[in-house]
């Protein structure tokens, strides 16, 4: 089997993703697992994180990576049975702005310098 073929793309939608300074906080996050993913492309924009990763590391390992790090995982773009999510954007977004828990610290941190 070649690599090409061994690899998947995951997309993660985030919803506390805002600024600049958050994207090597996840960048560094997903490149300490193992095996490291091949590539990690965030975007505030969309608010989403989409990785190349070995089929050896589970979407699950990259959301609870994401997840430690501070950030709030949506979910992905498609679940399971091929339909999107539930809730708007909008309204995801809304609710879990009021939200404030510990582990948030690492991510304000990192927005405040």
């Amino acid at each position: 089997m070649d690599a090409e073929s061994s690899e998947v793309t995951t997309t993660i939608l985030v919803s506390n993703l805002h600024c600049g300074r958050q994207v090597p906080t996840i960048q560094d996050a997903l490149a300490s697992l193992s095996p490291p993913p091949s590539s990690v492309e965030v975007s505030i924009v969309t608010q989403s994180v989409t990785v190349q990763h070995s089929r050896a590391l589970s979407p699950a390992v990259l959301k609870a990576a994401i997840d430690d790090a501070g950030y709030d995982i949506l979910g992905t773009p498609v679940a399971e049975h091929g339909s999107l999510p539930p809730t708007s954007w909008s309204d995801s977004l809304a609710s879990l702005s009021r939200i404030v828990l510990p582990r948030h610290a690492k991510h304000l941190e990192n927005c405040a310098q």
